[in-house]
């Protein structure tokens, strides 16, 4: 037998052996590195099922955001993302009503809406998005909405 149909059929085994593995992506979830609101990100790769379904892929990756202890997280506890739907190059995200029970703050909503902009606008499929709080569009305690929110628009917060 060549060499090469010995590689062909040990990759068929392993594909065979290890379909997941096979099939396996990396998301990438951001926390800010320490508490102060315009440090720098801390990245945690994941792996998850390969997909080509963004909405899907930030689902999974804010569901990561949301319930990841060991980082610094902005998310209030018991938060959870309801939906996510993608129309275009625009996103609309559900969240239940926990985000906004972490009271108010300036600077924490500042470290909240950073920490979840920069998650959701890594993929580069996504130019807008819009966060809706139990199906409304609703502000945060200090005022910030997320409503037709542009990615051209974070970027130059962040270059700021």
């Amino acid at each position: 037998m060549e060499i090469k149909h010995i590689v062909i059929l040990i990759m068929l085994l392993y594909i065979f052996i290890f379909p997941d593995k096979a099939k396996a992506e990396q998301i990438t979830v951001y926390y800010l590195k320490d508490d102060d609101v315009y440090a720098s990100m801390l990245s945690q790769n994941f792996e998850i099922k390969n997909t080509r379904n963004i909405a899907k892929k930030t689902f999974i990756t804010l569901d990561k955001l949301f319930n990841n202890v060991q980082n610094i997280n902005y998310v209030p506890k018991n938060t959870k993302v309801l939906n996510v739907e993608k129309v275009g190059k625009k996103l609309y995200i559900n969240i239940s009503g926990e985000i906004l029970s972490y009271g108010g703050g300036s600077t924490y909503e500042v470290g909240l809406v950073r920490q979840l902009l920069y998650n959701i606008f890594q993929f580069d499929e996504i130019e807008t998005v819009s966060i809706f709080i139990e199906n409304k569009k609703s502000y945060f305690p200090e005022g910030t909405l997320i409503y037709n929110y542009k990615k051209s628009d974070f970027l130059e917060l962040l270059n700021n």
